[in-house]
């Protein structure tokens, strides 16, 4: 009788604990199936990072490339969940920006230096009214312009000046008539032959070719001998 008890109870046992196997295989399969979703997840997700990593990268290189041969003003998106490729997208625009900016002043440059050779040219030809003109953020071309904005100015009153100080000399030289060499005179009547053989009288020779006038009197030799009544001793 206590033999067929104790059998049983063991089967009964036997039962209970392949109950319980089964229940904890269940419980593995779904660990499992968890686990194995989880792992499916990170594979994915590695996967869409791997592939934002090669396209950022990809647009990092491409706008490298782009400054490389001439083209500073490619600008690409600085959004990126990682910030390490945030940070090298901005690396990049940044140096897109400077390389611009220094093309940009060698634009401005070598054509201001191409007006200030241009104003030079028409100063060598005479025209003294040409002026740089415009304004410039590069500060070397500003002190350029002024430099030889003041040159122009200063050449220009130093040749109105000289205008100004020929056209009084050719006034004074219009006013001025003189005398030289040799004139012969008759020692007797004191006539003066012109270059054409006349004789003509002394004050009018000297009224002909100066701006001397005459006006006539008597010294008191002459006055004595035209006049001895009125000199009586």
């Amino acid at each position: 009788m206590h033999a067929m008890k104790d059998e049983k109870k063991t089967k009964k046992q036997l039962i209970y604990e392949l109950t319980g196997l089964r229940q904890r295989n269940v419980e593995l399969e779904e660990t499992f199936m968890q686990f194995r979703k989880t792992a499916e997840d990170i594979e994915k997700e590695l996967e869409n990072i791997s592939m934002e990593l090669a396209i950022s990268l990809s647009e990092v290189f491409e706008a490298l490339k782009k400054i490389s041969y001439g083209d500073p003003d490619v600008r690409i998106s600085e959004e990126s969940e990682f910030e390490i490729i945030a940070k090298l997208k901005y690396k990049v625009n940044l140096t897109a920006k400077n390389i611009g900016e220094m093309v940009d002043q060698s634009h401005e440059f070598a054509m201001g230096l191409a007006e200030h050779f241009d104003v030079l040219h028409k100063v060598s030809k005479g025209d003294l009214n040409a002026r740089v003109s415009g304004e410039s953020e590069v500060e070397l071309l500003e002190a350029l312009k002024n430099v030889t904005n003041e040159m122009i100015e200063s050449i220009d009153r130093e040749i109105s000046n000289r205008k100004l100080a020929e056209e009084k000399l050719r006034e004074a030289l219009a006013t001025i008539k003189t005398l030289h060499g040799i004139l012969p005179i008759c020692s007797y009547c004191k006539k003066i032959r012109d270059d054409k053989g006349s004789w003509n009288q002394l004050e009018a020779y000297i009224s002909e070719h100066t701006d001397a006038k005459f006006s006539h009197g008597l010294c008191s030799e002459c006055a004595k001998k035209m006049y001895p009544e009125y000199y009586k001793e």
